[in-house]
């Protein structure tokens, strides 16, 4: 696949005092923004690559794109600015999922469309009646409002269509999150290749973990004690196996 794939390295970019550090590396990691720009407060959100690419390929799928993440901490410390790297515009994060139990398809997930169609029916015919009674600049707010619910109703049609063709997950619905993070990493990647198998999305964006300093991490089979914040400022304290 080597052929198929960019990868991007060396990217780097100058620090706005302000905020922290950490919280300013991970909202900035895919955005459009030169180093001084600073669009959200403090942060320098913008419009990531993700969501530009999505926006010119992603309208013919149920999903305009995808957002994954591994991170497990149930203590929710970290704001959006430390676990977010996708942005749909400045200070608008495309929170990631950290299930797939979205992707589960099948009957219950077309039921669910079913009363989301009849919603959308019922918005249309009260629009009708109203836009008869509005002024003209009324008129063009209430046909902005329904464009964006055409929007909506065009990706439950398209929900609709990928439920009945999805196939059968390849591997079996876990409990919960595995415990080995080298298993979670792999089940989240599995997540991605499926929803590109069944055109469920075509751009996907994974966060391994938050920009969290102060909670090491075990990484299975590589060192003998948790490491985190060591493994990218200083020499890690303990061996290599």
């Amino acid at each position: 696949m080597k052929s198929e794939i960019s990868l991007v390295t060396g990217l780097d970019r100058a620090f706005v005092p302000g905020t922290g550090v950490h919280a300013q590396c991970g909202a900035c990691w895919l955005t459009s923004s030169p180093p001084t720009q600073t669009l959200d407060g403090g942060f320098p959100t913008n419009t990531t690559l993700d969501q530009i690419i999505a926006r010119e390929i992603g309208g013919e799928t149920p999903l305009t794109s995808l957002e994954l993440s591994c991170n497990d901490f149930t203590d929710a410390k970290e704001t959006k600015y430390y676990e977010c790297v996708s942005w749909y515009a400045p200070g608008y994060a495309a929170t990631p999922r950290k299930t797939r139990g979205a992707f589960s398809g099948g009957s219950s997930a077309r039921r669910t469309m079913a009363p989301s169609r009849s919603v959308l029916d019922t918005v249309f015919a009260d629009a009708r009646s109203l836009r008869t009674r509005l002024g003209g600049g009324d008129q063009q707010k209430l046909d902005e409002y329904l464009d964006s619910v055409r929007a909506t109703e065009r990706r439950i049609q398209l929900a609709e269509k990928a439920t009945r063709r999805m196939r059968k997950p390849p591997m079996p619905e876990p409990a919960g999150i595995p415990g080995q993070r080298g298993d979670y990493l792999r089940l989240m990647g599995d997540l991605m290749v499926l929803a590109f198998q069944n055109d469920f999305t075509r751009v996907a964006t994974l966060v391994v973990d938050p920009e969290r300093w102060d909670s090491p991490r075990m990484f299975h089979g590589l060192f003998d004690q948790p490491q985190n914040h060591t493994c990218s400022h200083t020499r890690p304290a303990t061996r290599r196996r």
